[in-house]
């Protein structure tokens, strides 16, 4: 049996494990805690736009070697899962694959008041653009929060896979 140990030096017991992953990974703590910090204050005062801003900004920030060998820029779990670790590390409370009775909502993030509908998508020259929001209308994805909360926003995120980044970012209030 082989034993893997992963290292990372100058980091607190007492961080979660999604902010010891996300420290690691980008190598550059300040850079890190920027990042959360602007996502947070993007949530917190419906600043959608900037969410995305956020975002490439810390895509871009991956090292290319990270992706040699691999196809995670193929799969739209692995953005997925960057939003998922980001949201997590500011204390919001997401939930992956919230299911409805018309498919699974890639994720939904809570806040106060506020849910953000997330749809993401790898979009390829097989795939048309615009899909990720448009998927989000047309299951219904909002029904299941309507009544419950004040505000609901649908986002749909859609990467290319040889960018490695956001192509495409279109969000709208849930009326």
């Amino acid at each position: 049996m082989t034993v893997y140990r992963l290292d990372f030096p100058n980091l607190e017991v007492k961080k979660s494990f999604t902010d010891t992953v996300s420290a690691y990974l980008l190598s550059r703590r300040p850079v890190y805690e920027r990042y959360k910090i602007d996502l947070y204050q993007c949530v917190a005062t419906t600043d959608i736009n900037n969410i995305r801003q956020v975002f490439h900004a810390l895509f871009s920030a991956i090292p290319h070697d990270w992706y040699r060998k691999n196809r995670l820029a193929e799969y739209d779990g692995y953005y997925a899962s960057i939003f998922y670790c980001y949201f997590s590390a500011i204390g919001l409370d997401v939930t992956p694959e919230d299911t409805t009775s018309h498919g699974r909502i890639d994720m939904t993030v809570r806040m106060d008041t506020k849910v953000y509908i997330f749809e993401f998508k790898v979009v390829d020259i097989d795939k048309t653009t615009g899909t990720a929001l448009e998927q989000i209308r047309q299951k219904g994805y909002a029904d299941k929060y309507r009544g419950n909360v004040a505000e609901i926003y649908l986002v749909g995120v859609e990467f290319d896979r040889n960018e490695r980044n956001i192509t495409r970012f279109e969000w709208e209030r849930f009326a």
